[in-house]
């Protein structure tokens, strides 16, 4: 039997973890180990054995030095669009294969971006103020679902 593949979430910045994901990664044999590390200290003691690394944010802790102090790293999982965190040349030198997911933020962000538009048709953030200010909020905003009025801003 070969041994377990190790995988370590090494910046997770809070990010709730699916409780089916530690379950599948064990039914696959992974052990799969989560440490919010902050420091090469912390990458050493709880990644320096990880075959792959997995990281949520983007905080800026694989650099070159840090790297080298984890010679069983062969990929990093970034999660997300792009590297802008991780040594790309110096995880290239060390054959540490990189991977993201670009996709990931599409449909967050979409949602968001309606979001604004919603509450700016209907001066939902003025209302907040205005209420606040003075006890009670009496603009009314723009009827987001009437086909038939004119959006003139």
């Amino acid at each position: 039997m070969t041994a377990a593949l190790k995988a370590v979430l090494i910046a997770n910045d809070g990010h709730p973890i699916p409780d089916w994901l530690p379950v599948q990664l064990r039914d696959e044999g992974v052990e799969f180990g989560v440490a919010d590390c902050y420091t090469r200290d912390d990458l050493i003691q709880h990644a320096s054995d990880a075959d792959v690394l997995v990281v949520f944010s983007g905080r800026e802790l694989l650099n070159a030095t840090n790297l080298a102090a984890l010679p069983a790293c062969k990929a990093i999982v970034r999660t997300g669009s792009g590297y802008d965190n991780i040594d790309i040349e110096a995880a290239t030198r060390r054959g540490i294969l990189l991977a993201n997911t670009p996709d990931v933020p599409t449909e967050p962000t979409a949602d968001h971006a309606v979001s604004l538009l919603f509450g700016a048709a209907r001066q939902i953030a003025l209302q907040d103020r205005s209420g606040l200010a003075c006890g009670s909020a009496s603009l009314t905003g723009r009827r987001v679902a009437s086909r038939r009025q004119r959006w003139a801003w």
